[in-house]
């Protein structure tokens, strides 16, 4: 049997886009996925609100072949966004670009602690039952464990207390598969709380880094020539405990151009600037993992060549031609000339 999706991302990018939508205060985790319509026209085979449900394992050994399944595993949001193109280096065949990186996923058995200030100044202690996106909480009191709710506005602020097991507890590991040494952090990793009910709490994790990525860059018409530099986010775990679900399509939102020799092609980049590679529903071999894939769509800025070198070089051989008008008899200047045209030209 043949696998059901191929890793060629640039044919079928459009088709691969995760077209999930969100609000980050909306209290139900599903209805973070995609619309049902969008979701049947563009999923594979297995797939159900944004996630494969299962595969089947070692599809092509009769004896070993079995049924895997998915659909407990952790759904993460992932939300990458692009801050500044620093650099590309075509000789080197890498670019360098400042990242903002989100995730969030359902925790079911984090329990929020912490306190609320109200308006007149008390503060009440204890354990969040409920943290609605829209403002609205529960809180379990200490130590008379009686249950009180406060609407927004009838308190003046909330303070979460984070856990100390958070570096403990279940997080999204994952790898650039194309990275280029470290990545500088510019904003250490933060999490944040986005809604706590009786079915767990919504997690939020975020971190700002500047890195280097290499990519393969076809120069066979330069200076007048596209690129596509990806960036490949590989999750850790396999599709049996989590997988990435995107968040938004656009990544190039807040990109400042601090590249002088490239601009972003904003038509092909509103139609592909990421995409989620659908896993396969049968799979040769034992394990898959989730894989994000953030693509920019770049086109060199020819006039700058033509007109810093070609040009130059154009207008230097022009004046070496006025060689011929040098009468023969002066021969130091002709040799002057040529020389330094020579030289302009190195």
């Amino acid at each position: 049997p043949q696998a059901s999706s191929h890793w060629s991302p640039i044919p079928s990018c459009i088709a691969r886009i995760a077209m999930a939508r969100a609000v980050l205060c909306s209290e139900d985790p599903e209805g973070w996925s995609t619309s049902e319509g969008e979701e049947d026209q563009l999923a594979p085979e297995g797939y159900r609100d944004g996630i494969l449900t299962g595969f089947w394992r070692l599809c092509n050994d009769p004896k070993k072949r079995h049924f895997v399944d998915c659909s407990n595993c952790r759904k993460v949001y992932v939300d990458i966004n692009a801050h500044a193109m620093k650099h590309i280096d075509d000789q080197n065949e890498c670019f360098q670009v400042i990242l903002m990186m989100k995730f969030w996923w359902l925790d079911p058995e984090l329990k929020l602690t912490g306190s609320v200030t109200l308006s007149d100044g008390s503060k009440e202690v204890g354990t969040f039952l409920e943290l609605a996106g829209n403002g609205d909480l529960k809180l379990k009191c200490k130590p008379s464990g009686e249950v009180k709710t406060f609407k927004k506005g009838q308190y003046r602020d909330k303070t979460i207390v984070e856990k100390d097991d958070m570096e403990d507890r279940f997080f999204p590991q994952y790898t650039f598969t194309n990275m280029q040494g470290d990545a500088t952090v510019i904003l250490p990793p933060r999490y944040n709380f986005v809604w706590s009910d009786h079915r767990g709490t919504f997690v939020s994790w975020e971190q700002k880094i500047d890195a280097t990525f290499s990519e393969s860059l076809e120069l066979h018409y330069f200076p007048l020539d596209r690129q596509l530099c990806r960036i490949k986010i590989l999750a850790e775990k396999t599709i049996e405990e989590c997988q990435f679900v995107l968040l938004k399509k656009d990544n190039t939102g807040n990109l400042k151009q601090h590249c002088d020799t490239f601009i972003v092609d904003k038509e092909m980049q509103s139609l592909c600037p990421s995409y989620i590679r659908y896993n396969d529903y049968e799979l040769p071999f034992y394990n898959q993992r989730s894989m994000v894939n953030v693509i920019f769509h770049l086109d060199r800025k020819g006039d700058y060549y033509f007109n810093n070198i070609l040009m130059m070089v154009f207008l230097v051989n022009v004046m070496a031609l006025c060689a011929f008008v040098i009468p023969l008899e002066d021969a130091s200047g002709r040799l002057g000339l040529v020389s330094s045209c020579f030289l302009a030209v190195l």
